[in-house]
């Protein structure tokens, strides 16, 4: 079903940088490929948290496939670290019609996420604060924006540490620390203001304590999710469904699949992709796998994984990764960071161009 053509650097490794977390999308007015990234220094030596997880000082930048569809443009920053003390920020980017939909996060000491969109990059409107914060403390979005077949609705997923909203309205429930789950948020007029829609699971999962990142595509008018659970021991993604929109979830249940960072993408004929972080065979703490399958809606199943490319670094300096149709090649493009020593935590940005039987 996939054939990996070939793999190679977008972003080659530095010494000191944490290079991470590409999204991709068209630019609605070029239709050139974007890719957005953050970049950030890593001081092995800085005992902060924050700097421990993925680097300080982190900024966005975006890089375009070029015309020859064999390289890509010099990075070009979007958003500098500055504007969003303390610093340690990531993002998203969605094409929504003729437009562009950017989501930014702000983490950890002022958690906040903004958002902002126009008709491709250089026309950004100014930032907003996401309405999330209203409800949602330490909120991040994850993955594309949707935009619903029938009612041009967007949807899109937030998971957070809601323990403000869940402490006033179940003060008889104990809530477990850094308790969190996945919420769905909802705009009717194409990104320009959002609402709250739903939470997506339960206020406990059986044998987990937390969702954490949640990937979401409608099939039909049939909304799927697959979801990340941070506690559950055995590492493995949940799967659930809501068939009226997102306001009733089923009970979530185990998808058959370990790993992280799940992101859906549908191919322009209608077939659904997940990629997502894997694990290797011999180890669920050192290394990973950037792997790939698809997804069939009407019997709620997987093909078997493909690793698109291992890495054996720390399990969580890889892994997320995105994708994309690109007709001119007749390929999908996937972005994706890797990392190759447990120790010195330097991850990069590398591309695979993958084959797909159609």
């Amino acid at each position: 079903m996939f054939r990996v053509v070939e793999c190679g650097d977008i972003v080659p490794h530095r010494h000191g940088v944490y290079t991470s977390f590409p999204s991709i999308a068209r630019d609605p007015y070029t239709d050139d490929v974007l890719i957005l990234f953050r970049q950030a220094i890593y001081h092995e030596a800085d005992p902060r948290p924050a700097m421990r997880a993925h680097g300080l000082e982190g900024c966005l930048y975006v890089t375009r496939l070029l015309p020859d569809l064999k390289s890509f443009s010099m990075p070009k920053m979007v958003l500098h670290y500055k504007n969003f003390e303390p610093g340690l920020i990531d993002g998203t980017l969605t094409t929504i019609g003729d437009r562009l939909l950017l989501l930014v996060r702000r983490y950890p000491t002022e958690p906040s996420v903004f958002y902002t969109s126009g008709n491709t990059l250089s026309q950004l409107d100014p930032l907003t604060l996401f309405p999330a914060e209203k409800m949602i403390k330490g909120g991040a979005q994850w993955g594309r924006a949707i935009e619903l077949k029938e009612s041009g609705r967007l949807l899109q997923v937030f998971y957070g540490g809601e323990r403000a909203f869940l402490e006033q309205h179940y003060l008889d429930k104990p809530i477990p620390p850094h308790y969190t789950r996945p919420s769905l948020f909802y705009s009717d007029d194409k990104g320009h203001t959002w609402h709250f829609l739903n939470w997506i699971s339960p206020m406990f999962m059986d044998e987990v304590v937390t969702a954490n990142e949640t990937a979401l595509i409608e099939e039909d008018g049939v909304l799927y999710v697959l979801m990340r659970t941070a506690k559950d021991p055995k590492g493995r993604l949940y799967f659930s469904k809501s068939q009226d929109g997102g306001l009733s979830w089923e009970p979530p249940r185990h998808s058959g699949l370990r790993g992280q960072a799940p992101v859906f993408y549908k191919m322009p004929d209608g077939k659904i992709l997940l990629c997502f972080r894997g694990y290797l065979p011999e180890s669920d703490e050192t290394g990973g796998t950037m792997s790939l399958c698809r997804f069939f809606p009407d019997t709620e199943s997987w093909s078997e994984p493909v690793v698109v490319e291992p890495y054996f670094g720390n399990h969580y300096d890889g892994g997320y990764g995105d994708m994309i149709w690109v007709p001119e090649k007749q390929q999908l493009l996937m972005a994706y960071y890797v990392s190759n020593d447990p120790e010195t935590r330097n991850p990069w940005l590398r591309y695979a161009w993958v084959e797909i039987d159609r």
